[in-house]
């Protein structure tokens, strides 16, 4: 670093991508501050300033480092492109669209520009437009194996399973089977109700990522619809083992146990999910169940409690807190709770005694886009 008043632009341009290419970003960002010193209209060394303060954290100075090498070229795809993405994490989204635009604008096929774009697409909830995106994408590159995966991603989300799992197939017959490409491959044939499916699929992606909590818990789910609840039950240990707050597989785990009778062990996976996210409404609603399952009338009256003051119409809380109160002998409450507030909400049980079982299942976990 005492050489930084005596280099050349080129030079201290040099020192900086070597110390940036090693990880710290401090002093790369010193050289390139250096360069651009001795040298103001140094195009990549304003390129790989605003890089290093994006790695740093710094948006605003990285944004406005990007909007100087647009000064500098208008042109520039890939400046648009990082812009973009700032503003996407600032949250000015209109502005991020038309920076995205932009870059697309300038270069048709850039593949990282249509990703994010889609990405900010569904992060709007507009997936009928981010599944424009990628068959104009197609259009231009039709043997795009990422392409055609994440469009099997966005169909996938509207719901249009059998197009999806043609898409996921077609990228793997392109670029050869993939880790998350198996995965949703495995999920939408379970939409499907294909349940022998998945298997093959989740356990390709476990072959080729043997540390892949997701397609482990998301094998465990098929396992557990076909009945073999034995292994079920082991992969969302493993799941668990390889993420141990992963609280979707907690919840499911606890589903499980409680179909094998563990209530006990059911209602500790519940208690550890909780522990890790307190308002797991699936969580907190399957531990009160359990909870009445074992006699606990006044703690599943409790644990309902938490559940009605944020939303004083859920139905299977409504449910299990009527059960309780007549349980205890609180007739009176019991008729009010479950023919008022809960009227239309839930047909009743039976017996209130005895009261239907309301597990909620955790949904499986998500393959999102990504660049294979």
């Amino acid at each position: 670093m005492q050489a930084l008043a005596a280099t050349s632009d080129a030079a201290a341009h040099e020192f900086g991508s070597f110390y940036l290419n090693i990880g710290d970003c401090s002093a790369a960002l010193a050289w390139f501050e250096r360069a651009l010193a001795l040298r103001p209209g140094f195009r990549e060394a304003h390129a790989a300033r605003a890089v290093v303060l994006k790695r740093l954290d710094r948006p605003l100075e990285a944004l406005a480092a990007f909007e100087t090498i647009l000064r500098i070229d208008p042109n520039d795809h890939e400046a648009f492109h990082m812009r973009a993405v700032i503003l996407q994490s600032l949250g000015r989204l209109d502005e991020a669209f038309e920076s995205y635009d932009k870059a697309l604008g300038v270069k048709a096929d850039h593949s990282e520009a249509w990703l994010n774009r889609r990405a900010l697409l569904e992060q709007l909830g507009r997936f009928d437009e981010a599944l424009s995106s990628f068959d104009a994408l197609l259009a231009q590159r039709p043997r795009d194996a990422t392409t055609l995966f994440n469009r099997g991603c966005v169909l996938q989300k509207l719901g249009r399973y059998e197009d999806a799992l043609a898409a996921y197939e077609e990228s793997a017959r392109l670029a050869g089977p993939h880790p998350e490409n198996e995965l949703n491959r495995g999920k939408v044939c379970q939409k499907l109700n294909r349940f022998s499916q998945p298997l093959a699929c989740y356990d390709t992606a476990l072959r080729l990522r043997p540390s892949y909590p997701q397609a482990r818990y998301n094998r465990a789910i098929a396992l557990q619809r076909l009945g073999r609840m034995t292994e079920a039950l082991a992969d969302f240990d493993a799941a668990l083992a390889q993420k141990s707050d992963y609280v979707e597989a907690l919840c499911n785990r606890g589903n499980l146990l409680c179909e094998l009778g563990r209530l006990g062990e059911a209602l500790a996976s519940y208690e550890r999910a909780l522990k890790l996210c307190p308002g797991f409404r699936q969580a907190q609603i399957n531990r009160a169940n359990v909870l009445f399952a074992q006699g606990r009338a006044e703690a599943a009256l409790a644990a309902t409690r938490e559940i009605l003051s944020e939303e004083p119409d859920h139905a299977q809380a409504l449910c299990i807190r009527g059960a309780a109160l007549q349980r205890l002998g609180r007739l009176d409450e019991a008729l009010v709770d479950l023919r008022g507030r809960g009227a239309g909400k839930t047909r009743l049980p039976r017996s209130l005694a005895q009261p239907r079982q309301c597990l909620s299942r955790a949904r499986p976990s998500q393959g999102g886009a990504r660049k294979l």
